[in-house]
């Protein structure tokens, strides 16, 4: 069975560093609400004989030092996406010794006394060991043959926990 989707890396990427996302623009837009009142002052006391010019002088300046962010954001998670995407399964095997797993990197087999669960968040199957993920199996790969096995498969050992969707 395979796994390989670069596009559903980066927006899982984009969905873990939202809240990142949402602070840096929230202080850009901050920052142009600031640059404004800064802008209207400097305009209201006429510094240094520009005038009303300083309502585009202040947000300009200070959104100049905001807006790169934006962009070293952006490119960042295209890099941990990409770095991902290549750490992710080419191909896994199920034997009832372990789970093989074949990446870009190498193959790797856990045996299933180091798995302790198998939780499933929506579109996934996460194999556990203690708090830490050690493989998440895509099930939008999976043909529903595949999934159906997998699924009976873990159940089978006991491993499978189902997990509720967030409300």
């Amino acid at each position: 069975m395979t796994q390989s989707d670069p596009v559903e890396e980066l927006r899982l990427v984009r969905r873990e560093l939202q809240p990142v996302w949402n602070r840096l623009v929230s202080s850009v837009v901050l920052g142009a609400m600031i640059g404004l009142v800064v802008g209207g002052v400097a305009a209201w006391r006429d510094m240094a004989g520009l005038g009303w010019a300083w309502l585009v002088i202040a947000p300009v300046v200070l959104l100049a030092v905001r807006v790169p962010g934006v962009f070293r954001l952006e490119g960042a998670t295209r890099v941990i996406a990409k770095r991902r995407a290549s750490e992710q399964f080419r191909a896994f095997a199920l034997t009832d010794q372990e789970i093989r797993i074949t990446t870009a990197l190498g193959e790797h087999a856990y045996q299933w006394p180091a798995i302790i669960r198998v939780v499933m968040p929506p579109g996934y199957y996460g194999l556990m060991r203690d708090d830490d993920a050690l493989a998440w199996i895509r099930r939008a790969a999976l043909t529903p043959d595949q999934d159906a096995e997998i699924a009976a498969f873990l159940a089978g050992r006991g491993l499978l926990v189902p997990t509720a969707p967030a409300a």
